[in-house]
């Protein structure tokens, strides 16, 4: 950890996904409460939260491939300045009164899909620059990454008193570019396989779906993988809806301020900070024993809910988060575990792109809920979701050992 400390590439990478990370905190406070300023539905917060994460599937199909054969630099950096310019377009019509609800989805469905791809070619990148302290420089990286999404929300907080929503998104839009420019000491690596530098665009596409296709069966294969997709599928039906429903049910049925909604979020983000604390415990504590304490965090963070008083609410959603987002940084190492070096592109887009389906699907289907059932019915659902992921997570294939041989033949 001091050696990464000390090392001003990985210090100038980590300050690029600090201000990366700091806008995306931002845009996902403004966009729902923007949405629920203009509509106070949870339906349409439904359909735009769909949008953020449905339109990844298609593209988060052919990201890995792409990532994989494609020089990552440019995939990486091309991807952020379109970010850029669509914030910047979802500002001005925002501020001219020209954002219609359609547009605004289009808007959020394309924002999703390039961030899918650079958060792709992000994860190639990491283990290639820090190969020698890639434990590390993942958790400490995730450690950044959530806080900025602490201290986004209170910084949101702070300036919905004094701006408007079209400021956050501006604000958000000048985020992207710094990585771009942070290359001047990060260095970034090309990483163009010389095997696929002078193919067509065609011959390109023609190799995306036939290593889509080896990356379908690797996985087919690979007893960890499997179950690892296996337990997302739980695990994120439960939750992937979950802070959606919150913030709604926050609003419309206690009637709390956009300030308070962004402490909510601030305190998520908080739970996700701790979470990546919990992390390093991997080197002292079996996997599956992790696993079962994350877990229970989720559920006892969900029962806490139910006592509906504000400082209850925020204990909830730290609890609910430092769990959730546990979970998640523990799902990235072992997809690096378990995966082949050479295929890491097409094996993390492909169980990224399970991870936004079923973040979607859980969106439909808690707010499904929301109209025949109560909160707390609700509740009792997610907890028992929340059960079958526990006990799958409890397999042996989910012990470190298997996973570090690399099982996936």
């Amino acid at each position: 950890m001091k050696k990464l400390l000390t090392n001003s590439r990985f210090i100038a990478w980590a300050i690029g996904l600090a201000s990366d990370r700091l806008g995306n905190s931002l845009y996902t406070i403004v966009l729902p409460l923007m949405v629920y300023n203009m509509t106070a539905s949870l339906s349409n917060m439904a359909v735009v939260s769909v949008c953020q994460f449905a339109p990844r599937v298609f593209p988060g199909i052919y990201a890995g491939s792409l990532v994989d054969i494609s020089d990552k630099k440019i995939i990486f950096f091309s991807a952020l300045i379109a970010q850029l310019l669509i914030s910047f377009a979802m500002a001005v019509l925002y501020s001219t009164a020209q954002l219609s609800f359609p547009l605004l989805c289009l808007f959020a469905a394309l924002l999703s899909v390039f961030f899918e791809i650079s958060r792709t070619a992000e994860m190639t990148l990491i283990p290639f620059m820090f190969s020698e302290d890639r434990t590390d420089a993942t958790t400490t990286l995730a450690s950044v990454h959530t806080a900025m999404f602490m201290f986004g929300p209170l910084l949101g907080a702070t300036m919905l008193k004094y701006f408007s929503y079209p400021a956050l998104l501006s604000l958000n839009a000048l985020t992207y570019i710094v990585p771009v420019l942070a290359n001047r000491w990060t260095r970034i690596p090309s990483l163009h396989s010389g095997e696929y530098k002078s193919r067509t665009f065609r011959e390109k596409l023609l190799f995306t779906n036939s290593s889509l296709i080896e990356a379908l069966s690797t996985v087919h294969n690979s007893k960890p993988l499997k179950l690892l997709i296996l337990f997302i599928l739980f695990i994120m039906l439960a939750t992937g809806g979950l802070e959606l429903l919150i913030i709604f049910y926050t609003k419309n049925t206690l009637h709390v301020s956009d300030q308070f909604a962004s402490l909510l979020y601030a305190a998520g983000a908080s739970g996700m900070f701790i979470g990546t604390l919990l992390v390093p415990a991997f080197k002292k504590m079996k996997r599956k024993l992790f696993l079962f304490i994350t877990l229970m965090m989720i559920t006892v963070g969900v029962l806490m809910f139910q006592l509906e008083t504000l400082p209850a609410l925020i204990c909830a959603q730290l609890l609910t988060f430092t769990g959730i987002f546990a979970c998640s940084v523990t799902k990235d190492l072992i997809i690096q575990e378990s995966a082949p070096p050479a295929m890491l592109g097409r094996i993390s887009g492909l169980l990224r792109l399970i991870n936004s389906s079923m973040i979607s699907l859980s969106t439909v289907f808690l707010t499904a809920l929301s109209s025949v059932i109560s909160f707390q019915q609700i509740a009792v659902i997610i907890i028992v979701l929340v059960f079958i992921a526990l006990v799958l997570s409890q397999h042996s294939q989910f012990s470190k050992n298997n996973l570090a041989e690399g099982d996936y033949q």
